[in-house]
């Protein structure tokens, strides 16, 4: 941690220096004193130029003294611990540090011991505070319209401490089939969770910052590098393979060659988001490396699945479906043999799609979007190439049924009625798809598909709507309970991330919400 000491007195700036050195000699955490000045505005130019994790400061200076201080610092950097010395024992004075937000307020003669544990208190909190900057300073680096390679943002100095740097792009499992992407994001937790494994694997991994993707699919991880060996970041890339994994789907994971500098992380991520999806593979997990795919070739595809589509629109015009599922499972089996990515089956399914509608006079612009959307659905859940294949034809099948005047049934209605159930009796439990596969013994593409065709959403879309009406219910019978306990009822442990989604879902904050019912009431 970084340390400025503020005092006009040279005694007490050795003294705190020589406990300062004590500390980091017997803790083993790092701690450095990056300024020594004599008054609160010599403070203020130090700090705009290299801002320290906490301030010693006397209380009693000339110009500005150590209240004066402490409330700047707390306006322009709150993320700045300032612990007072003083040597009066008023309380008037005591009282005025911690109005001004001081983390501590120490008198005179000062006692090591107290001082290292308070610095041994504090640690955690600079720590979670520095990460908290970093990730927000990459995270916005890399989402900035500004082009890449531009000079570094000054604010960049505390993450450039670093050798150099590895990127990963990790495919989110999880995320189609949300239209809002806040209810598939993980909370930060999560994220730090992975940060704090992934920086034990090796000792040279300095840190790691992880956070979702604007694109609301993926999830993007930088490391900071003492040094950069193949081995570390082979090591992040599969444990974030299998940290991120979802019940049922492999994912696939793209990393980056030796990244120098922090100016070149955003042109590195979109060629990784690129890599990862135009790689990504029905149920195949992955490791995709930057540098292998720079020079290696294009697949060639053979011309035998372009035999098998001209096939498939002959059976069509026959309304032979018999024959017609024969020729699509063939063609599921050839784009597996012949390792075709998802991408490129997505278009071959959606060109097919069009086809097939051209051919029976469907004109339904809304149902073939839809119709679309769960074929990108299924593909990027499905657990192979041949769940895709099923899942897949019995979405074309209710297609043809459809168009031809056919009905078919078949008993997902008692499953999904059960599953509905089941949500309603578990409401508020942290009930995600993976718990849901294992109760009910179902593959996550079929109960993709379960809510889709009864609910007409995504399980997250659905089970959210689920809460948030149950969390409204509770707002209305129960006025006086307090959001926290509203957030606890209804699945959320952390009742901030309940109030964004309940905000997202239902267009206010739940206290707007609870004061709207209460105007309403009082109209009464």
């Amino acid at each position: 941690m970084n340390v400025m000491l503020v005092d006009d007195e040279p005694i007490f700036m050795n003294k705190i220096k020589r406990i300062i050195a004590e500390f980091s000699s017997e803790s083993g955490i790092e701690t450095r004193i990056t300024a020594e000045v004599y008054s609160g505005q010599e403070a203020l130019r130090a700090i705009a130029v290299q801002p320290p994790d906490i301030v010693f400061t006397d209380i009693k200076m000339s110009n500005m003294d150590g209240i004066e201080l402490s409330k700047a610092l707390h306006k322009e950097w709150p993320d700045i611990a300032v612990v007072i010395i003083s040597g009066y024992p008023s309380f008037d004075y005591a009282r005025e540090a911690m109005r001004a937000n001081v983390v501590d307020y120490l008198l005179k003669p000062i006692d090591p011991e107290l001082v290292k544990a308070l610095l041994y208190q504090i640690q955690p909190k600079i720590q979670s505070n520095r990460y908290a900057r970093g990730k927000k300073l990459i995270q916005s680096l890399i989402e900035s319209e500004a082009p890449s390679g531009v000079e570094e943002p000054v604010d960049l100095r505390e993450i450039r401490d670093y050798a150099s740097y590895c990127a990963f792009v990790v495919q989110n499992p999880e995320a189609l089939g949300d239209k809002d992407g806040i209810f598939l994001q993980p909370p930060d937790h999560r994220h730090e969770q992975f940060a704090e494994h992934a920086q034990r694997l090796a000792s040279a991994i300095g840190n790691v910052w992880t956070f979702n993707a604007s694109d609301g699919r993926s999830y993007i991880i930088v490391a900071g590098l003492h040094r950069y060996d193949k081995l570390s970041s082979k090591m992040i890339a599969e444990a974030a393979r299998d940290y991120f994994a979802a019940s049922g789907v492999a994912i696939s994971v793209a990393c980056s060659h030796e990244v120098s500098s922090l100016t070149e992380m955003k042109e590195v991520v979109q060629r990784l988001h690129q890599l990862l999806y135009n790689r990504m593979m029905i149920g195949c997990s992955q490791i995709l490396a930057l540098q292998d795919a720079v020079n290696e070739p294009k697949t060639p595809y053979s011309q035998a699945a372009n035999v098998l589509e001209s096939k498939l629109m002959a059976w069509v015009s026959k309304k032979d479906w018999p024959a017609l599922k024969n020729e699509f499972f063939r063609l599921f089996q050839l784009w597996e043999t012949e390792q075709y990515p998802t991408i490129q089956i997505e278009t071959n399914l959606k060109r097919i799609i069009h086809l097939v509608e051209r051919q029976l006079h469907a004109s339904d612009a809304m149902a073939s979007k839809t119709l679309e959307k769960r074929i990108e659905e299924i593909l990027y859940t499905a657990a192979s190439y041949e769940e895709a294949a099923v899942f897949c034809w019995d979405r074309l099948d209710g297609l043809l049924r459809f168009q031809s005047g056919e009905t078919h049934h078949d008993h997902a209605e008692s499953v999904y009625q059960r599953v509905q159930e089941y949500l309603i009796a578990h409401l508020n439990e942290p009930i995600g798809l993976s718990q849901l596969i294992d109760q009910f013994d179902v593959s996550r593409t079929y109960l993709c598909n379960l809510f889709r065709n009864y609910a007409n959403a995504s399980f997250l879309e659905y089970f959210t709507k689920l809460r948030m009406d149950r969390a409204k219910e509770l707002m209305r019978d129960h006025p006086d309970m307090i959001v926290k306990d509203i957030a606890e009822l209804v699945g959320y442990a952390d009742h901030h991330y309940f109030s964004r989604v309940f905000k997202t879902s239902c267009g206010s904050t739940p206290s707007d919400y609870k004061m709207s019912l209460l105007k309403i009431r009082e109209g009464k």
